[in-house]
């Protein structure tokens, strides 16, 4: 603690006091007014290196409703894990899932006590596209999204042949439910199913008392039921069991009906419509995309 009149470090320096940034060992000699000189006992620095995490992805970009691994990794050359992470959005694991693209970095700490914060890493999130509605004219179906690729699928299996924008399916696909892929470059997105049908009433009403097409239902559907007496009614009910929908008219006993009903001012969801006909009810789960 005493004040000395000189001061010689053993690297040059000449201050009664030092900050090193290099390992090494250091010694100091001194000298008072007398002019005596004594020499300090060496000590040994160890200066232990800022640890320098690097964030790595395991894609390069991501689609939307998808995430990103991103991994703060392992101590350049010891191979062992930071004691300590803390990532930009509060996480504290090594690896995180991130779904929001934008900037991310993560500080870290290492077993020697030494921090340091990584360089920015840039998640970026490709847009889906459009949910795809198909659409249906006579017998072909026509995917309502422009896009880079098209998939068709029977229920849920690939059609090899499928890969256009439209798609006529065969007569062995009645019944089964149909759906398009579409992808814009890296991202893609699934329609909702499509029940196929087919367009001749007489054949509908050999299987069915009730048809209904399209369905599910954009903005008008058409019914066609066996009417058994001289008038009927024709309602739509919520899924709450309101009706929001009622028509009632004249026909001929024992026919055939045909009749179209418009939804557009309908809210997307399910509904079920319901046909009175003499003592008879038919009803019939529809989708109003």
């Amino acid at each position: 603690d005493a004040n000395y009149s000189n001061y010689k470090w053993s690297n040059g320096q000449t201050t009664k006091s030092i900050i090193v940034k290099s390992s090494g060992t250091y010694s100091l000699s001194v000298q008072d007014d007398n002019g005596c000189s004594s020499l300090s006992t060496p000590i040994a620095i160890t200066v232990n290196p800022k640890p320098s995490p690097t964030i790595t992805a395991s894609k390069t970009s991501f689609c939307e409703g998808d995430s990103v691994l991103l991994d703060a990794g392992i101590e350049t050359g010891l191979g062992k894990t930071y004691t300590s992470y803390l990532w930009s959005n509060g996480e504290i694991s090594r690896k995180i899932y991130v779904k929001t693209p934008g900037k991310y970095t993560v500080s870290v700490t290492n077993v020697s006590g030494c921090a340091n914060t990584s360089s920015d890493y840039s998640a970026i999130m490709n847009p889906a596209p459009a949910k795809p509605i198909i659409i249906r004219d006579s017998n072909i179906l026509t995917c309502s999204v422009i896009a880079d690729q098209y998939q068709w699928y029977e229920d849920g299996k690939s059609i090899l042949s499928a890969k256009q924008r439209t798609y006529i399916p065969p007569q062995s696909s009645i019944g089964k439910k149909i759906t398009v892929r579409v992808s814009l470059s890296t991202c893609s997105t699934l329609s909702d199913q499509f029940i196929f049908s087919p367009l001749s009433v007489q054949e509908d009403m050999s299987q069915s008392d009730i048809l209904i097409y399209p369905n599910p239902v954009i903005s008008s559907f058409d019914v066609h039921f066996n009417c058994f007496s001289n008038t009927y009614t024709i309602a739509i009910i919520d899924i709450l069991g309101k009706t929001i929908f009622t028509q009632s008219k004249s026909s001929i006993p024992n026919s055939i009906v045909k009749e179209s009903i418009d939804i557009t001012s309908l809210l997307t969801g399910t509904y079920t419509v319901k046909v009175i006909t003499g003592n008879k009810e038919y009803f019939q789960t529809i989708i109003k995309q």
